[in-house]
């Protein structure tokens, strides 16, 4: 039996030849039940400034590797460039995070890379022991993703009295809140994405209905690229509508306790590539961000709240007894998620969240060391940021990176905003900005708040 198709994107080939020998890493892309489309490779850096990475150490990096990763994008496997078999000193332990590898997912892609020469191999889990299937059709090619928006509103209310952990209570509103992003409705830039369409072609403008009349006689089909993961790329706004308000199913012990509210809003971001992607795949991709990046973000503040080392709830959210006494409200921000690219020419993004008390530049660091390749703030393309509105509350929207501009530039800015303080065009709706590919900056229904409220209940 042969293994999947693999899809190299001409930026993968480029950075596989630029590598020293001896260099190991990890596969990002995307599969499918025929192929793997690999867009992107990540160098395992050195640990403790060892030559030769553990194979702990690779298996970890794979894990904090796909972490950084937006919806739709996942660590696939792993390369291996070297020169002879004689310079191969990852043969050993590649097999051993292969067994690792396979026991989260169901297959594991491996390429190596030798004198510009390409061979790969997909593992599968057979039972309790890995299989191996060779890989004989192996292609280069451009491949374009085509990137989708959307954000999400959660609300969450816990009890301080409670006999559950915090963290506890947490998991419970985690998986609660993941049904209710899995049993939402999409709509597709505006349009209502059903049983009846979520099946059709993203090539298609819109979602359309499966037509239950046989085709006619001596109708043509259409015809197809010679290449069928090439994609045109663009980008879409995906709203996502919950059914009915759902629940907690937290243990609200003591009603006469502090009871912890917790509401916002998310922004999210998801990519695709291939051309016979369809608009279930897009729906599916932003729900999975969704989900990674609400886990991702509820944990990192819990463990920045629990750094006292203190398991008692009360002690992580306050100072002391007197200072939990006089409080009645008390607000906390989630970690703002930074989204960058490594180069102007990488067809992938990677994420990063930023805790309150970090800087955009412990966030680049941080991303630098985890990718091997010098991350700097330029590289950043959007980053969410606190802002006071009229109300003097505090949203988080997404905002675009700080870019340098020209004097002639200013100028021009000037102008145009002392007309549009005259005439106020009328605002385009998400969906519109989507399809004409602005940036997920300018996207209304971005926003990203934890915002928590403590209140005493009176019983």
């Amino acid at each position: 039996q042969m293994g999947r198709k693999v899809a190299l994107d001409s930026s993968v080939e480029a950075s596989l030849s630029a590598l020293p020998n001896g260099t190991v890493g990890v596969l990002v892309g995307q599969k499918s039940s025929s192929h793997y489309l690999v867009v992107g490779v990540i160098a395992t850096p050195p640990e403790d400034n060892e030559a030769i990475r553990k194979a702990s150490w690779i298996s970890e990096h794979a894990l904090e590797a796909d972490k950084m990763l937006l919806g739709g994008t996942e660590v696939l496997g792993f390369f291996n460039h070297h020169g002879s078999d004689k310079e191969d000193v990852y043969a050993g332990a590649l097999q051993v995070v292969i067994k690792k590898f396979l026991r989260e997912r169901n297959s594991c892609l491996v390429l190596t890379s030798a004198f510009s020469k390409h061979s790969a191999e997909e593992w599968s889990l057979e039972g309790a022991k890995p299989t191996k299937w060779s890989v004989s059709d192996i292609t280069v090619s451009p491949l374009c993703p085509t990137t989708f928006f959307s954000s999400w509103h959660f609300s969450l209310a816990f009890n301080l009295g409670s006999s559950s952990p915090l963290k506890d209570q947490l998991e419970n509103w985690i998986d609660n809140e993941f049904q209710k992003i899995e049993n939402s409705v999409a709509l597709f830039d505006g349009t209502l994405v059903t049983a009846d369409n979520q099946e059709t072609s993203l090539s298609n403008d819109k979602p359309q209905k499966k037509s239950s009349k046989p085709a006619k006689k001596g109708t043509r089909k259409p015809k197809q690229s010679k290449d069928s993961n090439q994609q045109t790329g663009g980008s879409h706004h995906i709203q996502l509508l919950q059914r009915g308000l759902g629940g907690n199913k937290d243990d609200q012990g003591d009603v006469s306790s502090v009871m912890v509210s917790l509401e916002g809003g998310i922004s999210a971001q998801s990519y695709l590539y291939g051309s016979k992607n369809t608009y279930k795949d897009a729906v599916e991709s932003i729900k999975e961000d969704i989900v990674k990046s609400v886990r991702a973000r509820v944990e990192l503040w819990l463990d920045e709240m629990q750094e006292t080392g203190e398991k008692d709830t009360k002690t992580i959210l306050f100072k002391n007894e007197n200072e939990f006494s006089k409080l009645s409200k008390r607000q906390w921000s989630l970690p703002r998620r930074v989204i960058f690219k490594t180069n102007e020419e990488s067809q992938i993004s990677f994420c990063d969240y930023v805790l309150q008390s970090e800087s955009l530049k412990d966030s680049t660091e941080r991303c630098s060391a985890m990718l091997g390749v010098e991350v700097k703030e330029e590289n950043v393309t959007a980053v969410e940021q606190l802002q006071k509105l009229d109300n003097k509350e505090e949203k988080e929207i997404l905002t675009p990176s700080p870019k340098k501009e020209s004097k002639k530039e200013s100028k021009k800015e000037a102008k145009k905003e002392s007309k549009e303080a005259q005439v106020q065009p009328k605002q385009k709706s998400p969906a519109t900005q989507a399809q004409n590919g602005l940036p997920l900056v300018q996207l209304g229904a971005a926003l990203a708040l934890l915002l928590v409220a403590l209140l005493f209940v009176n019983h």
